[in-house]
């Protein structure tokens, strides 16, 4: 949701149909928000920042099926151990992972034609060296490693027997249905990288299948991880991108604070993207095991943030989560979610929870967050005349719906901003507002 016309002509697109075939959802990633303890410092924790992992895959021609990147680890103490797995997005060569620094990683690449996220020992493959820690320059960065693939490898049985088992579960069929979906964890992007792109936020709101193939589902950094600086979790809105926080992420005090960006097509199910995101970041803790991580949703993303904290939440809440902020959130649903439903027009399953009086609506606040998460809303209120909303909106978003009752009982505090449902992402006075919540000790919580 990130601007008026945008919203309601992706959701009215005529003559397209949600695609049904099974579909590989590759990599995806999401973020949530976290905290640690009652001070805002940085985390205290020493260490090396990652190190990046960089390689490109060597084309080659009549070679069917998406590039798996799978790195393995090892130590003098131990056997080859799978570590994570990264599917490429489609025509995509080049890859960069933040990983914890470490001796003996190993890389295997290999072109998945059946597109089970298994290897087969007939699929073309290629197998780095051993890196160790002296192998990474200055600035923590792998050579480039070249990635030519053949048939026929001689692969060792200990690396074998780690190919085969590293699908981890992880296979998704459909983004429209509730399968699980494997998420890829801290490749390391810029605002260049097509999947941020205005582009791929529609084409992940009116086509989650095809979004998932051509662009990958991830949560990505803007640098690799830094242990002494808190990361802050963005999560985008309906038809958006992370591209949508360009102008915001200057703003953020980056002595303190790193950046992840979830990517995620926001046309599937708000509850399944949710889940991915909670999955995504349980994840992340035991990799890095970060005492805090705080997040901040716009719009439709504030939803999935949110919902996402509760699922982290249910079997107990672990102390790294803190602090929530959402920005211009249509807790109360969105008017004009529902036209064009049962026009045949194309509905977009992640606007149909958004209606007012949906199934996702009416459950939308049965459980609290939990009384550890520092809550903070933020709204805004700049807006126009504009089919299908009310006088009183953001230019997309009425205030009435981004004030709900159920949203402002559970929030800590609210701010309003003088600005419009799109411009509030380059609002120095919301910037100001995010770095003060964020460096503000929590409210001591009353025991009950």
């Amino acid at each position: 949701m990130n601007n008026p016309s945008g919203i309601v002509s992706a959701f009215l697109i005529s003559g397209l149909r949600l695609c049904r075939r099974p579909v590989v959802l590759l990599t995806v990633v999401l973020l949530v928000g976290l905290g640690n303890g009652t001070s805002h410092a940085a985390d205290p924790r020493k260490g090396p920042s990652d190190v990046v992992l960089r390689g490109r895959v060597m084309p080659a021609s009549g070679q069917a099926g998406r590039v798996v990147v799978v790195v393995l680890s090892r130590t003098d103490e131990e056997p080859t151990k799978f570590f994570d797995l990264t599917v490429l997005a489609q025509d995509e060569t080049s890859f960069a992972l933040s990983l914890p620094p470490k001796d003996g990683y190993q890389m295997a690449v290999y072109r998945d034609e059946n597109g089970d996220e298994v290897f087969q020992e007939n699929e073309p493959v290629w197998l780095s060296a051993e890196l160790r820690e002296r192998d990474f320059n200055a600035d923590r960065l792998s050579p480039v490693l070249e990635a030519t693939l053949h048939r026929g490898l001689p692969i060792p049985p200990d690396v074998l027997a780690q190919l085969r088992k590293s699908r981890s579960g992880a296979k998704q069929a459909d983004a429209t249905n509730e399968s699980q979906i494997r998420v890829t964890l801290g490749m390391v992007e810029d605002f260049d990288s097509p999947r941020f792109s205005r582009e791929a936020g529609q084409l992940g709101l009116r086509d989650p299948q095809v979004f998932a193939v051509r662009h990958g589902v991830a949560v990505s950094f803007l640098e690799p991880y830094a242990p002494a600086r808190i990361p802050v979790l963005l999560v985008h809105g309906a038809g958006g991108a992370p591209g949508d926080w360009k102008s915001f992420v200057p703003m953020l005090d980056k002595t303190k604070y790193q950046v992840w960006l979830y990517s995620y097509p926001s046309g599937q199910r708000i509850e399944q993207s949710a889940r991915m995101l909670s999955e995504a970041v349980v994840r992340l803790q035991k990799r890095y095991g970060f005492k805090r991580l705080d997040v901040i949703g716009y719009s439709m993303g504030g939803m999935v943030a949110r919902e996402s904290l509760l699922k982290i939440s249910a079997d107990g809440v672990p102390d790294y989560l803190r602090k929530f902020i959402s920005l211009s959130t249509p807790w109360g649903g969105y008017e004009a979610a529902g036209l064009g439903v049962g026009t045949g027009s194309v509905v977009v399953p992640g606007l149909l929870d958004l209606k007012p009086g949906s199934e996702f609506q009416t459950q939308l606040f049965g459980h609290a967050l939990p009384d550890s998460i520092d809550f903070h809303l933020g709204f805004s209120y700049h807006g126009a005349s504009a089919t299908g909303l009310p006088e009183s909106n953001d230019g997309v978003v009425a205030i009435a719906s981004q004030l709900a009752s159920g949203a402002q009982k559970q929030a800590q505090a609210v701010r309003g901003f003088n600005e419009s449902h799109a411009s509030i992402l380059a609002s120095r006075e919301m910037a100001d507002w995010v770095n003060e919540f964020l460096d503000t000790p929590p409210p001591k919580k009353k025991k009950k």
